[in-house]
């Protein structure tokens, strides 16, 4: 207030740095002490004239070092001077504080995330547009801190809506990972068997799909079947034998022996599916005249035996049924 300067309301503020060490004029006080002893003056009379003068050290050994957002290594000295610079003209940081802002800004991130997981949205894609939500709120809050003197605190929802994301991550992970188990440890002895619904498809097509278009194809299938199942891909790409089996979609349906209702419904959604893969080839992008061969192979899941051998024996058997259907047009 000595200096006519307009005080904030708080004492503590956040400091709207200049830049790194020594960015402010800086005169040796040896150099200035010699100058006014000395006969011929080599300064100006008026160097120091309606100026703000701070007396201080950077001399490391004096230990009036602090550490800054602006280097580890900041001379105090300097501190002083941009908390008088920031007062005089006004411009140090003023915190946006809104308690219910980011309540619900939290709120709508979370909710994003949840719908986003629960309408099953492709994880490639959640991660990509999560991510760059996120990326594009630092921004956003770089660009306020840089722009005006305002600092919008967004770390908050961040950390939220991160939390829930890996949350929500882990529980996707666990939840696969307990289905490949079940499908390879599922059948316990004493409890009776389970059956398998397995349709190969097999898109022929004169260049490899790519990934892009394989996963624009398992994720239209897994759209379009409405009982729950499991869906695979095989790329094209893939070398030696295993290209033989290139750009082929596996949908698998697993149910018990005994229920004769979800056999019927995994069985009608097999057809539903084959009556509209013309329709999802065009939908991913290819041309209307792709052929496409595909078949449905049902078989058992005995108790008792390993089932890693019979998975592999039903493919086995649903492709050769689908290269004799083939043959056959």
């Amino acid at each position: 207030s000595m200096l006519g300067y307009n005080l904030p309301e708080k004492q503590g503020v956040l400091l709207n740095w200049r830049g790194k060490p020594f960015t402010y004029h800086y005169v040796t006080f040896s150099d200035v002490m010699l100058d006014l002893s000395s006969k011929e003056k080599k300064r100006p009379p008026n160097e120091f004239t309606g100026k703000t003068v701070i007396i201080g050290s950077t001399a490391p050994s004096l230990f009036d070092l602090k550490a800054t957002p602006m280097a580890k290594i900041y001379p105090g000295v300097e501190v002083l001077a941009t908390a008088i610079d920031n007062v005089k003209h006004g411009d140090y940081l003023h915190v946006w504080r809104g308690a219910l802002t980011y309540v619900l800004l939290s709120l709508l991130l979370i909710w994003l995330t949840a719908s986003a997981f629960y309408k099953q949205a492709d994880r490639d894609k959640l991660n990509k547009v999560f991510s760059s939500s996120q990326i594009g709120l630092l921004v956003i809050s770089y660009v306020i801190i840089n722009v005006t003197n305002n600092y919008f605190d967004i770390s908050g929802p961040i950390i939220w809506a991160v939390a829930y994301f890996s949350v929500a991550k882990v529980y996707a992970l666990a939840n696969d990972l307990a289905l490949q188990r079940w499908l390879a440890f599922g059948v316990k002895a004493g409890e009776g068997g389970s059956m398998v619904l397995i349709m190969p498809i097999l898109v022929e097509s004169k260049e490899p799909l790519g990934d892009t278009l394989l996963k624009k194809l398992k994720r239209r299938i897994e759209l379009t079947c409405k009982t729950p199942n499991t869906v695979d891909v095989l790329k094209g790409s893939q070398s030696g034998i295993w290209g033989l089996f290139g750009d082929m979609a596996v949908v698998c349906w697993t149910y018990a022996e005994k229920q004769e209702e979800y056999a019927k419904q995994a069985k009608q959604d097999a057809d539903q599916l084959a009556s509209q893969m013309p329709m999802i080839l065009i939908d991913i992008g290819l041309p209307g005249n792709t052929k496409v061969l595909y078949t449905k192979h049902e078989g058992g899941l005995a108790a008792g035996i390993p089932l890693a051998g019979q998975w592999r024996s039903l493919f086995a058997q649903a492709v050769i049924k689908m290269e004799h259907i083939g043959q056959n047009e």
